[in-house]
């Protein structure tokens, strides 16, 4: 039930209020009914995890801009408020994980997959159909029944999108589903005494990492009907690299790329909203290497959670999908709902599962050394 009602809200970010979608204000009207307690425990003591601070160590980096920047204040008041609800959207996630675990991973996971075709803004077009709808169904199945032939399924409705199809969104997704297959066996060879190990291991990421290159410019330059499309995203590309080396310590303020392009580097721009398509050229580019640290800083606590052997499986496989897909987009509109999900999500197995997992070894410990 809670796996069809987050498609549905992550369809209806198709109708958007303002700085929200719609489907976002009625998840987050869920997440509250899921965390809500009649009665609170006198005794049991609720402590916010200290990672979920390092979103507010980001919000308080970009309030300096009031101070030691000429960026203009309302690009700052609006990055601030930005990340202002993507704290209050964590918490009640966390919360609500914390209340009903199920239901609320059913309906993260599913929301998120979702969402990405509100961003598309077309549910007429064949485009977005394919490649917002159909492949975030076979995801679905994938991560909801996690048998060998739903993930075969996925991995050859992937492949079709990017051979045929030319998607991008599919080789997000490939890479996603490669790095969640492998990464784990990966780390353990590298970190290994035995030298064949690293090598064969060392060899294997560097042969993905070719075929990386190799598929994305393939993407780029096969897409007839959006060659316009790859060279504008060149183009920004090369906006958001010369604005960071004019401003590799600070960057050029928060939101201020578009403006920063247009009125500074005197390129003409389409329209005002355009963004790098890539949330870590942004982030150096408009916070430079400071505020590219405080969000590094948020983003560690994915790699941590990895080291818990009980992650679930749709966890374990969003949190790549997400690292991954910011390659290739950034962080405006619904896209911020995404990753609230990845690093609440992350943050509340991380710091119960793994936490869980460590008293249990010291106890054990414990109990032998007695």
């Amino acid at each position: 039930m809670y796996y069809i009602l987050g498609v549905a809200l992550g369809l209806l970010n198709f109708i958007e209020l303002g700085a929200f979608g719609l489907g976002e204000i009625f998840f987050i009207l869920a997440l509250f009914l899921f965390s809500y307690e009649k009665k609170i425990d006198k005794n049991e003591k609720y402590k916010m995890p200290v990672e979920i601070l390092k979103i507010m160590l980001y919000i308080i980096f970009l309030c300096g801009y009031f101070v030691w920047s000429s960026v203009n204040n309302t690009y700052v008041l609006k990055a601030i408020f930005k990340w202002f609800t993507i704290l209050i959207e964590v918490y009640y996630i966390y919360k609500s994980m914390k209340k009903n675990k199920i239901k609320t991973l059913e309906l993260l996971i599913s929301f998120l997959l979702f969402s990405k075709l509100a961003d598309y803004h077309d549910f007429t077009s064949p485009y977005a159909l394919h490649y917002f709808f159909l492949i975030p169904v076979f995801c679905l199945l994938y991560v909801k029944n996690n048998k060998n032939k739903d993930k075969f399924l996925l991995l050859i409705v992937c492949a079709i999108y990017l051979g045929f199809g030319k998607s991008r969104s599919a080789l997000v997704l490939l890479i996603a589903f490669v790095g969640f297959e492998w990464g784990n066996k990966i780390l353990l060879d590298l970190k290994s005494e035995d030298v064949n190990r690293k090598v064969i291991s060392l060899l294997c990421v560097f042969a993905f990492l070719v075929c990386i290159f190799v598929a994305y410019n393939y993407v780029e330059k096969n897409v007839s009907s959006s060659t316009e499309s790859n060279d504008e995203r060149r183009v920004l590309i090369e906006i958001a690299i010369k604005e960071f080396k004019e401003h590799p310590f600070l960057g050029v303020g928060p939101i201020n790329f578009n403006d920063y392009a247009q009125n500074k580097l005197g390129y003409r721009l389409r329209n005002t909203l355009l963004t790098p398509h890539n949330l870590y050229l942004e982030i150096l580019s408009e916070n430079g290497i400071m505020g590219f640290l405080l969000f590094f800083n948020i983003i560690m606590v994915v790699f941590k959670s990895f080291k818990n052997k009980n992650i679930k499986l749709p966890i374990h496989f969003c949190s790549i999908y997400i690292i991954v897909y910011y390659l290739f987009a950034t962080f405006t509109g619904t896209n911020r709902i995404g990753f609230s999900i990845l690093y609440a999500v992350v943050l509340y197995y991380y710091y119960n599962d793994e936490a869980k997992e460590i008293k249990y070894e010291k106890d054990i410990y414990n109990n032998t050394s007695i």
